[in-house]
């Protein structure tokens, strides 16, 4: 990079749990934390949004501190910008400036979301527990008739079992809230997020006699949090092995196209009207509340899945049609090479040795190695805990899948 960062400086770009980046006096990245990958601020070793680009030159010319708020626009069309607090801030005397940003999209989200969570949680609530009082009365009632006590305990049993399902379904969303996916991000393969997520369900599948149907292994890498990632995916198999009748299959297929990887859940049940697609994944909403209590459903699943897919900076969409199944997708921004391996992204250094000689030595400068980051090789399927047959979990083909598609029979 021509002239030399300062080692503390790169390290602690490294170390930054929020956006960091330190651009040397060409315009290239040579120094970037986690967080800032994240947000896919950096392509080609270059910053991907002109704006920050043009920050960086004002502050490189002014020589000292120059801020601005942006909103980034997110890699996956028509979905929410991040909006960033911006410094750059000259890093010495040698045109080397560093990018310190705080994204403020996710407070601002989550407050919205739980203000809206807490208008409608006590109601949902209050239907299960008075559902159980009332039969507890009923029961206490009817003790003489063994006949109707049958009745009111099995009636129990399964609103007690609903009212776990909720409070279990909350729990999961607010620890979903809480919990910054940036801190547990890193590069994973979408073939092991999907196989933890299929084995998630597999006894649910087989209970209902449904065949799980598993995709060809795209390879592709994604960068987040793969227990986050596997919770939302099995969300959609839960939910369509539910809707789905007896021995027709639900498929799980992964693909890349146009830097985005897809996962696509698809049923064979009664589908969804066009007029209640656009409010499918609005917190306890149900398309049918009859037909959600007979199969269990709390109306937070897609709510869950929906908020994993935007903490990922992506989203999930769903095509359905009355009698025709649906089918629910999960877009994730495809992961920058450069991150999954031991060439760890050119702007921890790797890669720029020739401008200093190709020297060895991470610390001192420009030479090749990514010692700084610490993140290394080996992410492989350990990311999900999965075995490394990322491509299902059966051996035999199944109709409509392709034909290197793996399906595991319910049996």
């Amino acid at each position: 990079m021509g002239k030399r960062v300062a080692k503390a400086a790169r390290r602690i770009v490294t170390a930054l749990p929020t956006i960091g980046i330190i651009v040397d006096a060409r315009g290239r990245v040579v120094k970037a934390s986690k967080p800032a990958r994240a947000a896919r601020l950096i392509r080609h070793r270059r910053l991907a949004d002109e704006r920050l680009a043009a920050l960086v030159r004002q502050a490189r010319a002014a020589g000292h501190t120059q801020e601005l708020s942006v909103a980034v626009p997110s890699a996956v069309p028509g979905k929410t910008p991040a909006h960033l607090s911006v410094r750059a801030v000259p890093a010495d005397g040698h045109g080397n400036v560093a990018i310190l940003a705080d994204d403020r999209s996710r407070q601002h989200r989550v407050e919205a979301m739980r203000r809206d969570f807490l208008a409608n949680v006590g109601h949902e609530l209050k239907t299960p527990i008075s559902a159980v009082g009332l039969l507890a009365e009923a029961l206490q009632a009817a003790y003489d008739d063994p006949a109707r006590v049958k009745g009111f305990a099995a009636r129990l049993q399964q609103e007690s079992a609903r009212l776990g399902r909720l409070v279990q379904d909350v729990l999961e969303l607010s620890r979903l809230e809480s919990t910054d996916a940036d801190e547990a991000a890193r590069p994973c393969r979408i073939d092991g997020v999907v196989a933890a997520a299929v084995d998630a369900v597999r006894v649910q599948a087989q209970a209902a006699r449904v065949p799980l149907v598993v995709g060809a292994p795209t390879g592709a890498w994604v960068f987040g949090d793969p227990r986050i990632l596997a919770t939302a995916i099995s969300n959609l198999l839960s939910n369509a092995i539910r809707v789905s009748p007896q021995g027709e299959p639900v498929s799980v297929v992964t693909a890349v196209e146009h830097e985005l990887v897809t996962v696509a859940v698809s049923d064979h049940g009664p589908g969804i009207a066009e007029t209640e697609l656009p409010r499918v994944f609005e917190r306890f909403y149900r398309t049918d509340r009859s037909r959600s209590r007979d199969t269990g459903g709390t109306g937070l699943g897609l709510a869950i899945v929906k908020h994993a897919a935007d903490t990922h900076g992506g989203d999930v969409r769903v095509t359905s049609s009355p009698g025709e199944g649906s089918t629910f997708t999960v877009r994730l921004p495809l992961s920058d090479p450069d991150t999954t391996g031991d060439k760890d992204n050119d702007e921890d250094g790797a890669g720029n040795g020739g401008d200093t000689g190709a020297g060895g030595n991470d610390d001192e400068g420009d030479g090749a190695g990514a010692g700084d980051t610490g993140t290394g090789t080996g992410t492989g399927t350990g990311d999900t805990g999965t075995d490394a047959d990322d491509g299902g979990t059966g051996a035999r083909g199944a109709k409509g899948a392709g034909a290197n598609d793996h399906t595991e029979e319910a049996r």
